[in-house]
């Protein structure tokens, strides 16, 4: 529902916007309103609009500016922007869902005992190839 309002919103604000060019479904290419591309040619179009999960970005690859939409719709019509709040974040509006984290450990149970245990077995261990060694030594 969300992306549909971003979509909205940026086709009323693609007349404002030179050289606007619509690559992908989500993808949108336009002269840069914050540095204005290149002073020499009018055909520089070095911003973009993409998406990123469910929400939109801008970016120029220009001047590096980069915001979320938003803030680029604030600072290009600021009562658009307003009436872009109330529609994007009205009650019914679905937000980004939130991630589900399932983090199981990597390491297994261990208690002080079994700690003991296996070092003893290991010094147990050494005891005998000691006594392996020794015996081999003296043949």
């Amino acid at each position: 529902m969300s992306s549909y309002i971003d979509l909205k919103y940026i086709s009323n604000l693609k007349s404002r916007l030179g050289g606007f060019k619509q690559k992908n479904d989500y993808l949108f290419n336009f002269r840069c309103p914050h540095c204005g591309d290149s002073k020499k040619s009018k055909l520089k179009t070095r911003a973009y609009l993409y998406r990123v999960k469910n929400d939109m970005f801008f970016k120029c690859h220009n001047c590096g500016m980069g915001q979320n939409l938003a803030n680029f719709i604030k600072f290009v019509d600021p009562n658009m922007y307003s009436e872009y709040l109330l529609e994007r974040y009205k009650k019914g509006a679905p937000a980004t869902p939130k991630p589900q984290f399932d983090f199981k450990p990597a390491f297994e149970d261990r208690t002080i005992l079994d700690d003991m245990i296996r070092q003893e077995s290991y010094l147990l261990f050494k005891v005998v190839l000691l006594e392996m060694n020794n015996q081999s030594i003296l043949r």
